[in-house]
């Protein structure tokens, strides 16, 4: 040890400054919520119920309504699980036409989830998923009884959904985002994106 630490001193050896880079990747894990918050949910399938979605859809999701308060206050809220069955987070659609708030909120972070995880025995059995942008075109397909259905929750491929894709060894994809062509063509062009990826 002594003639290591001579060594050391002779040769002006000294301690490197070790320094964090701003590139260096940080850990973070996915929030996990407490299943008990589902209870407060208000089973009221109206507002879906008047958008022509069948109840016997709406219970495959577990959603309901929060009325008391909370962030997602006058929302329907339908939760996110991971593939371990935790509660990983919320996406909440107002109820009321208002525009001072946006139509759909969510609670957790919506890039980790492959949503619903409901859906995974029949993309495992199909090897065919149908990416749709936004909850309301997956309940609109499990009422005519397709439910090979991800979700992106936009018009942008999540590494969550590419990872579920792989692993399920995916050889069919339908890529069904809204045709917004007399508008800006956003849904077209989103979807030249996601195939290209």
């Amino acid at each position: 040890y002594q003639d290591a630490e001579k060594i050391l001193k002779d040769n002006n050896f000294t301690d490197p400054e070790i320094k964090s880079s701003k590139y260096e990747s940080q850990i973070t894990m996915q929030k996990i919520f407490d299943k008990s918050i589902l209870l407060r949910l208000i089973k009221d399938q109206s507002y879906w119920n008047k958008r022509g979605i069948s109840n016997e859809t709406l219970e495959i999701f577990q959603g309901g309504v929060t009325y008391k308060t909370g962030p997602m206050i006058g929302r329907y809220v339908f939760p996110s699980f991971n593939a371990k069955n935790e509660l990983v987070g919320f996406a909440g659609r107002k109820l009321n036409e208002d525009t001072q708030f946006p139509k759909w909120k969510i609670l957790g972070r919506k890039s980790e989830w492959a949503y619903p995880i409901q859906s995974t025995p029949y993309i495992k059995e199909k090897k065919h998923v149908n990416l749709v942008e936004s909850i309301g075109d997956l309940l609109a397909l499990h009422e005519v009884k397709v439910k090979n259905v991800l979700v992106l929750f936009g018009v942008s491929l999540s590494t969550a959904i590419i990872a579920f894709l792989l692993k399920y060894d995916v050889s069919k994809i339908n890529i069904c985002l809204n045709n917004d062509e007399e508008k800006n063509s956003v849904g077209n062009n989103a979807a030249q994106e996601i195939a290209k990826e």
